[in-house]
């Protein structure tokens, strides 16, 4: 996946710079991805 904001390619669906502002982030699929994955986590910890 291409990083908008950087023009670099990511392997891993994890945002680099996740703290800091990036005008992409609302069509980024990385940043999509990152989301879905910390709220998967959050849910499997309140299940527990």
């Amino acid at each position: 996946m291409l990083c908008m904001k950087k023009n670099i390619e990511i392997d891993d669906e994890t945002c680099r710079d996740p703290n800091i502002y990036c005008k992409f982030r609302s069509g980024c699929m990385i940043w999509y991805l990152y989301k879905e994955k910390l709220r998967k986590n959050r849910l499997k910890k309140k299940k527990r």
